[in-house]
């Protein structure tokens, strides 16, 4: 994932480029972009997880250190 400042420079080039020049406006584009591309890795992250999986008397079970590991992950990796 892109941090933060990467995000920001991309945002503010492309506002320059469009005329723009309020940092409120491209401040919020940034943080919208940030948000979309943060969803995005959750959601590939998510369909991953949801392919770990055991068949047990006939459910499927993601065991729960597979869990913990994803949430703690996602603890560290957040922004």
């Amino acid at each position: 994932m892109r941090d933060l400042k990467e995000i920001l420079e991309e945002v503010h080039k492309q506002a320059t480029k469009d005329n723009c020049q309020s940092w409120n406006v491209i401040c919020l584009l940034a943080m919208e972009q940030a948000v979309k591309e943060r969803k995005q890795e959750i959601i590939e992250q998510l369909e991953g997880l949801s392919n770990n999986y055991e068949v047990i008397d006939g459910c499927y079970v993601i065991q729960k250190t597979v869990l913990d590991n994803y949430i703690e992950g996602l603890e560290y990796q957040f922004f």
